[in-house]
């Protein structure tokens, strides 16, 4: 019996929702494991990673340092939504039409933020030029901030809320949140993590991340 305590840290959105069937899993496989979950942006969990206060990270932007050892879970498409009355939901404007909507957007500096910004600036928006009235990480603050008429705002489409209220825009270009779990190359050894590595390349791993609406990455 793994009998430890582990401390993983995860990023905001989906991160927040995936790392706790994640470790729902691995706590039927281990009952011993103790967890303690930090919950930050990647620059802010790679951090805690080098000083040892998490010794994993579930993130969604690929650490550039070799130093880290990586395992992608999965990719989720991205959802551009709007009050259900907004004229151009229903429709697939392009990013020019888009540019000139009032946005919602993650925070600066993260992956998607980074992914949302270059296809505008591909069509020749570039981000000062966007009028963005709200920054966030919390997926439940972007669909409450939409919802209210705030503006348009993209989040991961399996939090979709069921309701009237919301509608959706067609992107032109599919967009995607691709997760990956990380911890340090040759740290200080963990049993609790190598179950967790274990478990999420497992077919019963696999198939958790299917119903948690991530596709397949490569094992």
């Amino acid at each position: 019996m793994v009998t430890v305590r582990v401390s993983p840290g995860c990023a905001p959105t989906s991160g927040e929702r995936v790392i706790p069937m994640l470790l729902a899993a691995l706590h039927t496989r281990h009952p011993g494991v103790q967890f303690a979950v930090d919950v930050g942006l990647p620059e802010q969990l790679f951090d805690w990673l080098e000083r040892g206060q998490v010794q994993a990270a579930l993130v969604d932007d690929h650490p550039r340092r070799r130093a880290y050892e990586v395992l992608e879970l999965g990719r989720e498409p991205v959802a551009c939504i709007a009050p259900r009355a907004h004229p151009l939901v229903g429709t697939t404007p392009d990013w020019e039409e888009l540019a000139r909507q009032t946005l919602i957007l993650p925070q600066r500096g993260t992956a998607l933020r980074r992914a949302i910004e270059e296809h505008f600036r591909r069509q020749g928006s570039t981000p000062t030029q966007l009028h963005v009235v709200l920054e966030t990480d919390s997926v439940a603050v972007a669909l409450e901030a939409a919802g209210d008429g705030l503006g348009i705002a993209f989040v991961p489409r399996s939090r979709l809320p069921k309701t009237r209220e919301i509608g959706e825009i067609q992107l032109p270009v599919a967009l995607e949140q691709v997760w990956f779990l990380v911890r340090q190359r040759g740290g200080s050894p963990n049993r609790a993590v190598d179950e967790l590595w274990h478990l999420i390349v497992s077919d019963e791993g696999r198939k958790l991340l299917t119903r948690l609406g991530l596709h397949h990455g490569h094992r």
